[in-house]
């Protein structure tokens, strides 16, 4: 990420380094442990201030190794040249930045080692693997979204006193609402080479 003159089209993520130190550094990991709905969610629920203090605490151990998990096998695909090229989905031709370069798609790095190096029955298993870790973040972050809309902002501030059966109905409507919204976000973060970019 640090390769190459500072200025943004010419480094290999397109960003300058500033905007990597504010971008990463700063914005993202603020906006990480901030807005993380299942982080807020526990400790809106904790039973004095003393233990919600201790929520993003106890949620930094196991998160402290996602890095790892994340930024390893790219560094592997990356080094055996096995991340893609994004390709124009239009003419089917590689995308270029800014100084002639092919983009790579990096959000193909780890299906890539997969298909690479597990044989075939440990194929399948890893892709589903893959796709129950992406399932449970999601159910975790709807149930959380739902809670937080429903009983903290909806019922704490728009119309507090409801019946269960009305928070219920406003429950089933904020979680439709939120997975339609989440739906045209990933359409629009689709047009760009990473979500950093989109992000930024």
């Amino acid at each position: 990420l640090w390769l190459g003159p500072p200025a943004a089209p010419t480094g290999p993520l397109g960003a300058d380094k500033a905007s990597l130190i504010a971008g990463l550094g700063i914005v993202l990991s603020f906006g990480y442990w901030c807005t993380d709905f299942l982080v807020i969610q526990r400790a809106l629920a904790a039973k004095s201030a003393r233990e919600a203090r201790r929520v993003p605490l106890m949620g930094a151990f196991p998160k402290i190794f996602i890095p790892f998990l994340v930024v390893l096998p790219g560094l592997a695909a990356k080094a055996l040249a096995l991340i893609p090229l994004k390709m124009d989905p239009a003419t089917g031709h590689a995308l270029l930045n800014a100084a002639g370069r092919p983009i790579l798609d990096y959000d193909m790095a780890v299906p890539e080692l997969l298909f690479h190096f597990y044989p075939h029955g440990l194929l399948g298993l890893g892709i589903l693997g893959l796709w129950a870790s992406f399932m449970s973040g999601m159910a975790g972050n709807v149930t959380a979204f739902n809670t937080i809309w429903t009983y903290d902002l909806y019922g704490g501030y728009v119309n507090p006193g409801a019946s269960d059966a009305h928070y219920l109905k406003v429950g089933r409507l904020a979680t439709v609402g939120g997975v339609a919204f989440s739906i045209l976000a990933a359409y629009a973060a689709a047009r760009f080479n990473n979500m950093m970019d989109f992000l930024q």
